[in-house]
């Protein structure tokens, strides 16, 4: 189930409503009330594709590059 949190995450790293953001219907905004019904499979699915970075992972990505 999404969170406030994911969707903040969500809308932070897309332009309001450009053709890039999968909320964006036409002629609607992404406030809340406008929100599609199935806003929370949409952003569960984001979340999963776009995981957070952690610390933890950049540094194993950095250790992953210098032993190749």
């Amino acid at each position: 189930m999404a969170s406030i949190m994911d969707l903040k995450r969500m809308c932070e790293t897309q332009e309001c409503c450009t053709a890039d953001c999968p909320l964006c219907r036409k002629d609607k905004s992404c406030l809340p009330d406008s929100l599609p019904d199935n806003a929370d499979e949409i952003i569960d699915k984001w979340v999963q594709e776009h995981p957070v970075k952690t610390y933890n992972a950049i540094i194993n990505q950095k250790e992953g590059a210098k032993n190749e």
